[in-house]
């Protein structure tokens, strides 16, 4: 009796320690995946895309003139980064007018909205003179290895020769709720580009 006693409290003190050994793991690893997937998202989601602006087998970075992006540093903390520069151009990169232009936004998600706005001429300071032409532009997924890894915004300069001044906004949705949708402000980049269109 004794024994079966001892064995059975020996059996229910061992299976108690395994219990909590158990538990302790599982709450670790939970731990550990709500962390990978809150690190996920945040460098996903949260980071502002590089540009360059691709023209055959060229390519120019872009000039970010304005912004506002929110980031989740914390579960309960959010950061929003704002701010506008000067409207200028960096200096101009020649391609022939049978290329196509594209302004690769090196984000996996695609921007919920964008526009190219184009304009013929600077003044001495460097911003554009006049009202901006809105070019057509399409959005195409840029894949490597079967997975998007940027978007490229196509599009033909609206002039045949000369000097074009461009500049190319997006928008994302704040995939990390930052800012209550449909607030698409908290998440938006503008960057310049310059092109001297020449013959083939």
């Amino acid at each position: 009796m004794g024994w079966n006693h001892g064995s059975t409290s020996l059996g229910g003190s061992v299976a108690s320690r395994l219990g909590l050994a158990s538990a302790v793991c599982f709450g670790i690893a939970a731990m550990l995946a709500l962390l990978l997937m809150t690190s996920e998202a945040l460098a996903d989601d949260h980071r502002r895309p590089s540009t360059a602006l691709v023209a055959g087998s060229d390519r120019q970075k872009g000039r970010i003139v304005g912004m506002s992006w929110a980031r989740r540093v914390s579960p309960s903390e959010c950061i929003v980064t704002d701010g506008t520069n000067g409207t200028t151009f960096p200096h101009p990169l020649r391609y022939r007018t049978a290329d196509q232009l594209s302004v690769r936004l090196r984000k996996d998600e695609m921007p919920v909205e964008y526009s190219v706005e184009a304009w013929r001429s600077v003044r001495r300071d460097g911003t554009p003179r006049g009202p901006s032409l809105l070019v057509p532009a399409s959005m195409e997924p840029h894949t490597r290895d079967g997975q998007t890894v940027a978007w490229d915004l196509r599009f033909q300069s609206p002039y045949q020769l000369g000097h074009t001044y461009l500049m190319a906004t997006a928008y994302w949705a704040d995939e990390t709720n930052c800012s209550p949708p449909p607030d698409l402000g908290s998440q938006f980049a503008s960057w310049t580009f310059h092109v001297k269109t020449q013959n083939p």
